[in-house]
């Protein structure tokens, strides 16, 4: 009986160690999982707002060892972030990241990854909380070692609102329109006027370019599928959208010259972009900014835009290299007004770079030496068509 029950006692114990390695095996695995991958992505931009803005993380952990990369995000890009502030006379008080996962492929414990991040973060002005935002495309590579996900490579933008490019920065390979044009004659005068809906315009362009609006944990397909994506230069496009959006008429149908601003879809609204038909003045900073001039506003004098000389769906342009001309636009989204000192802060929207709520002046001084030259543009009342 005994030597039985010590057979029996044996059979047990083995079938125990072999559920134990049977049961480990698929745990084993499931650590160099797509899920567990997503988590670590997960993690390390909560992790990464957080040491953005003081506070103590522990990045190490999500980075190869002597990482490059490392060194610059508690660095480099810390830093960019500071000289933000000082910019804005501000401080940040909040930051949250959150990443839209686009496209992820592993393959031999390596996997690829394309990311949107959208980060929102929270600054104080004049005793105001103010929330802006910002979305960056991250190509990012992570190695499986060790039981867990370690980031490689990163491959980042964030434009001029911070100056931050990381080290890994590949210029994307994404194309813009091709669109062949023919100047034509110019227009007729016009006979007609319309009023512009500024609080129109501005909520069009909070709904298409705050990602969060949309919902989703996936990437979401916040542009409006119903124009033509013109990625990476969709600055114009989104300015004239966003002008469409608050009533600003379209001028010279289907004629291509410079008198002329206008999107036809061909009748295959809102699903098939790729017949869509427009002027270079719909999505072309260069045309754009003279069509503005002589059609539908007035520059006014940078002195003026802090006391109430911008307005909700007007525009400004930007010259970043004070040379080749006008290279980027925004749409003013929000103004807040400090009745004390009499000031506004004057926020805007744009693609190409997709800002939410930064303050208009976001990439330096008016000094050319230091920053950008700004056209801030003031759009009529009414708009003659």
């Amino acid at each position: 009986m005994d030597r039985n029950n010590k057979a029996l006692r044996n059979v047990f114990i083995l079938l125990i160690v072999f559920s134990l390695i049977f049961m480990s095996a698929p745990l084993a695995f499931a650590n160099n999982s797509e899920d567990a991958l997503i988590q670590s992505i997960d993690n390390l931009f909560y992790e990464r707002a957080e040491c953005t803005i003081g506070h103590n993380t522990n990045l190490n952990k999500f980075y190869v060892i002597n990482s490059k990369l490392l060194q610059f995000e508690l660095n480099d890009r810390v830093q960019k972030f500071r000289a933000l502030e000082k910019r804005w006379e501000t401080k940040i008080v909040s930051m949250k990241s959150t990443p839209y996962r686009k496209n992820i492929n592993i393959s031999d414990n390596i996997a690829n990854v394309s990311v949107y991040e959208w980060t929102f973060f929270d600054w104080t002005w004049q005793g105001n909380t103010i929330t802006s935002g910002f979305g960056v495309n991250h190509d990012m590579t992570w190695s499986f070692k060790d039981g867990k996900w370690l980031l490689l490579k990163d491959s980042y933008d964030e434009g001029p609102l911070t100056g931050v490019i990381s080290p890994d920065y590949e210029l994307s390979t994404e194309s813009t329109s091709t669109k062949v044009v023919v100047e034509q004659s110019a227009m007729n005068t016009a006979t007609s006027t319309v009023s512009y809906n500024r609080n129109a315009a501005a909520s069009y362009a909070d709904n298409y370019v705050n990602p969060s609006a949309h919902g989703g944990t996936n990437y979401p397909g916040y542009y409006n599928s119903a124009y033509y994506k013109t990625q990476p230069n969709d600055c114009a496009n989104f300015v004239s959208q966003s002008m469409h959006a608050g009533g600003a008429p379209y001028i010279g149908w289907r004629i291509h010259n410079s008198s002329s601003w206008w999107y036809d879809n061909n009748g295959t609204y809102p699903n098939q972009t790729n017949d869509d038909d427009w002027p270079l003045t719909w999505i072309n900073v260069d045309y754009q900014y003279p069509f503005m001039l002589n059609h539908f506003g007035t520059e006014i004098p940078i002195s003026d835009v802090n006391i109430g000389g911008l307005l909700k769906g007007d525009i400004v342009y930007y010259d970043w290299d004070v040379q080749n001309g006008v290279n980027h636009v925004a749409v003013v989204a929000y103004t807040y007004i400090d009745y004390l000192s009499g000031t506004y802060a004057v926020l805007v929207d744009c693609h190409n770079y997709d800002y939410y709520h930064v303050r208009w002046d976001y990439a330096g001084s008016q000094n050319t030496s230091t920053g950008p030259i700004y056209h801030p543009i003031h759009i009529y009342n009414q708009l003659s068509f």
